[in-house]
């Protein structure tokens, strides 16, 4: 089994104030360093002014209410940990669903702890000691794992209760010394509250505090008393912090929906689902780019997926509908599917009729009836919550409505008119194309909702731009000291044109609507091996590989003779199927000897996501294709063929010896630059075939151990080739024009 190391969350609870208890502190004044009065209001803003932490609900202002019931099956998940990291252990999203469970810590003392049901959205982690719990986190993780949660969770207790540091017990001095430096030490006891006649004073009017105040004063009081205690228990530090049982329903400031999904402004859909205080699952998601087309009626015609038709509806006896209701008719259907790798359709032609509504009416804020499908739709699209807007013309306003009814029709649908993985495959594009078509209609009301000067740009946080006026959804930009948003774009900082931002969680907080409850931030994930390091290794031989894939539950698949589209040169190849969808997976190709090939196009390359089949697609797992397609086939198709080829490495985990490299480009570097793995394929299996190319130049391009050619012989070779092959007007022309130039353009 492979030990996953695990990010840390922490809870964080805000304060809310007045003589009713219902309104919250903001930023208060602070009242001197000697008492103004001794009334409870004056004793109060006293005590908090200098809360180390203050995130509240009201910093919550990006949740999607449109997103309100997608809650998609754990096996459309892929694990947060197969995700690429940057240099600071952030991990880099990208298209998909991905989740983990982290461990997680209660930053706030005297409120309860998540409860059952609690949705909480997303703000950012506010305070003036923020920063120091993300240090004090990043550096346990990154530096002293070794140092036991419940001795952290103690230090966070003692930070955010302002302890005197210098009267702390010695175990804790010493455990905080490992996690701050001398500086941060000086402040904290700089910060800590010795204020005697305060405290006095918040006892003596307690009476006159809210009752959920003054638990959180008491609780801070408790702690920092026990701080002074050598024998002191965390058990005893636990039942000061955290209060048992579910925080009052009179304290919900609204009711927030557990599905709920909030925006990160890195460029994502974020969600977090508390279990305690000692764990918290943590989900991201990109949409994949799925575009649905409408007809004249405005009927769901087509789902198109990068360009590819992947389902095609075509009506037959369409049941007219009015706007105020919904249903669905059900005839026949009749599926014709076309399963080539690189174009999936699915074609359904008769009978499934959806009463769609026409493709004219109007949804805005009155639209039909309180409690009708229309209205319900309509009270989720002009939701008045946050700072998020949508975009929306009326065209796609009415496509998103159809969209939904065209997935509940779906659902409806009885088990024996269509294959339920093939329903599935179909539901999952729809609600890809819902998603997306909400993703990237987003703009910010208020573009300082994510430009926090609390937070210290770096080299590798993204935010989004205030986009008032536009309508073309995210748009990422490098952020930068003194330059919020220059010109340098997203695709300049990542390799990858699917990169839309880090999962860096330091300043990210869930907020539940429980004013009594606890608030959640994150601390950064610690730095992970690469996600190819964690597959099983490729056999050394293609027998030795056929006797695993003859094993029950190995997971080892013998797929018989290798693509040459894909891995020109190799003769056979075996994958590593996961027991999940989503999943990772494993490919290993062996030569005309039965060895296995190390490096080269010929070489296997693992999948992030893993087709779940030798190369055939599967419906059996509805995100197979479209997971597969996305991470591995589009970037093998578009990056530079040298910069696959280091990221999706051949695996040589065995140390099979001697070293076997086959269609290698190493030696030819030079000649082909950034040309693509396609384009390198094409253009070795075109000189495979060709008459007319010199022998020197054949070997060369294949990588048969021919010696090096000089820049000019490569150039006076490759232009006899091309003389040769009549050209103008083939593509191979095109790939020698190309090395030419790269060729031309070396120092």
């Amino acid at each position: 089994m492979i030990k996953k190391n695990i990010p840390v969350l922490l809870f964080i609870s805000s304060f809310l104030i007045s003589t009713t208890g219902n309104t919250q502190i903001g930023n208060i004044l602070k009242a001197g360093d000697k008492m103004l009065d001794k009334s409870p209001t004056k004793l109060m803003e006293k005590y908090f002014s200098n809360a180390p932490i203050t995130t509240s609900f009201d910093d919550a202002k990006t949740e999607l209410m449109l997103l309100s019931n997608f809650d998609p099956p754990e096996n459309y998940f892929s694990s947060l940990w197969d995700l690429d990291q940057n240099e600071n252990g952030d991990y880099i999203v990208t298209e998909g669903l991905y989740t983990g469970i982290n461990k997680s810590f209660c930053l706030k003392a005297g409120t309860y702890g998540p409860s059952g049901g609690d949705g909480h959205l997303y703000a950012n982690l506010e305070g003036p000691k923020a920063y120091l719990i993300k240090k004090l986190l990043e550096n346990w993780l990154t530096k002293s794992s070794d140092i036991p949660q419940r001795d952290v969770q103690s230090l966070i207790w003692a930070i955010i209760a302002r302890t005197d540091v210098d009267k702390m017990q010695p175990r804790y001095k010493l455990t905080l010394a490992r996690l701050i430096d001398k500086e941060d030490m000086v402040k904290l006891a700089a910060n800590s509250l010795k204020d005697k006649a305060l405290e006095a004073g918040m006892e003596k009017f307690k009476a006159e505090i809210p009752p959920e105040i003054y638990k959180v004063f008491q609780a801070e009081r408790e702690l920092r008393n026990l701080f002074n205690k050598v024998d002191a228990s965390y058990d005893q530090f636990e039942q000061m912090a955290v209060i048992a049982g579910i925080a009052p329903a009179a304290d919900m400031i609204r009711p927030v929906s557990k599905a709920r999904w909030s925006f990160h402004p890195n460029g994502y859909f974020i969600r977090l689902t508390p279990n305690g205080y000692s764990r918290t699952r943590v989900d991201v998601y990109i949409p994949m780019p799925v575009e649905a087309e409408i007809d004249a009626k405005g009927m769901i015609s087509s789902l198109t997926y990068n360009g590819s038709k992947m389902v095609e509806f075509v009506y037959e006896n369409t049941v007219t509908q009015n706007e105020m209701e919904f249903r669905s008719t059900v005839a026949g259907i009749n599926v014709i599917q076309d399963r080539m790798m690189n174009k999936t359709t699915v074609k359904i032609q008769q009978g499934f009729a959806p009463g769609f509504i026409k493709n004219d009416f109007l949804i805005d804020k009155n639209s039909g009836s309180t409690g009708t499908k229309i209205r319900r739709f309509a009270d989720l699209l002009f939701a008045e919550t946050g700072s998020l807007d949508l975009k929306l013309d009326q065209l796609t306003k009415n496509k998103l409505y159809n969209i939904s009814s065209s997935i509940q029709s779906m659902e409806a649908l009885p088990a024996q008119v269509m294959q339920t993985d093939l329903n599935n495959f179909i539901r999952f594009l729809l609600n890809e194309a819902y998603n997306y078509s909400v993703y990237k209609n987003l703009s910010v009301k208020d573009g300082k909702a994510f430009n926090n000067p609390s937070v210290k740009p770096n080299d590798e946080l993204l935010v989004i731009t205030n986009l008032p006026t536009e309508n073309s959804g995210p748009q990422l930009n490098f952020y930068e000291e003194g330059n919020n948003f220059p010109d340098k774009q997203l695709n300049s900082v990542f390799n990858y044109k699917l990169d839309r931002g880090d999962l860096d969680l330091p300043g990210t907080v869930a907020t539940p609507a429980n004013r009594s409850s606890q608030r959640i931030g994150q601390s950064k994930p610690p730095k992970d091996k690469p996600w190819y390091e964690k597959l099983p290794p490729c056999p050394c031989t293609y027998k030795a590989a056929q006797d695993s894939a003859k094993k029950n539950g190995s997971g080892w698949k013998d797929c018989g003779g290798a693509n040459q589209d894909y891995h020109f040169g190799a003769v056979n190849e075996v994958r590593w199927i996961p027991p999940e969808s989503g999943m990772s997976g494993q490919q290993c190709t062996y030569d005309a000897d039965g060895n296995l090939i190390t490096s080269g196009i010929a070489a296997g390359s693992p999948d992030k996501v893993s087709p779940q089949s030798c190369g055939s697609v599967s419906f059996s797992a509805a995100v197979s294709f479209p997971g597969h397609y996305v991470k591995d086939m589009r970037t093998f198709s578009n990056l530079p063929c040298w910069q696959y080829l280091r990221d999706w490495p051949a695996n040589n985990a065995n140390k099979c010896a001697p070293s076997n490299p086959v269609s290698d480009i190493k030696n030819m570097k030079n000649m082909v630059g950034d040309m693509t793995c396609p384009e390198i394929t094409e253009l070795m299996n075109e000189a495979a075939k060709s008459k007319t190319i010199s022998d020197k130049l054949k070997d060369y391009i294949l990588g048969n151990g021919a010696g090096d050619l000089s820049g000019a012989e490569l150039l006076d070779e490759l232009n006899k080739w091309k003389e040769s092959e009549g050209c103008p007007g083939k593509s191979i022309c095109t790939l020698i024009n190309k090395a030419n130039k790269n060729l031309l353009h070396q120092d």
